[in-house]
């Protein structure tokens, strides 16, 4: 085969697998971002962290939706507040290291290790 064409064959593989691994990396972000309480699920992203924030300026207690649309009373806003924002501030550091990971990895190889 043509050097030129293997090499090119080459990168195209090293992308395909970067850009594999980069959207596995962001499902395993999207699914550290679910917590639990009271038997019901929530996704801690920035939107439900502004909604929780908002409600527990003016309010003690509430009832919000998880993220199956199933009404869920929460009897501490700030202590619920305090859960939402740790799992969420876990699972974007994770995701960040293992982005900067990424970004370092210059073959295959590597890339298939991390």
């Amino acid at each position: 085969m043509d050097e030129r064409l293997e090499k090119a064959l080459q990168t195209s593989n090293f992308l395909a697998s970067l850009n594999l691994i980069r959207k596995t990396t962001f499902e395993e972000f999207k699914q550290n971002l679910v917590f639990y309480h009271s038997g019901c699920s929530f996704l801690a992203d920035l939107s439900f962290l502004t909604q929780i924030q908002t409600l527990k300026q003016s309010e003690f207690t509430a009832i919000v939706l998880d993220i199956n649309n199933i009404p869920c009373y929460i009897d501490d806003l700030e202590s619920f507040y305090q859960n939402c924002l740790s799992t969420y501030k876990l699972a974007v550091e994770e995701y960040h290291n293992k982005y900067q990971n990424i970004k370092k990895q210059r073959n295959i190889r590597n890339l298939i290790d991390l």
